[in-house]
């Protein structure tokens, strides 16, 4: 699977696997704000990794 080779080509990469059938999924809003915080925090890691 693509998102199994970018975990190996990228540490703590953040990736969101969702499934969509059409139907209103509640926790699809929580899914979607976790994914959110950890993209920035893996943002805000990598600036401070690249000032060193």
């Amino acid at each position: 699977a693509l998102s199994t080779q970018i975990e190996k080509e990228y540490a703590n990469f953040p990736i969101l696997n969702l499934s969509y059938d059409g139907s209103h999924q509640a926790n699809y809003l929580n899914k979607i704000r976790t994914f959110v915080f950890q993209v920035e925090t893996y943002h805000k890691r990598k600036a401070v990794e690249s000032r060193r």
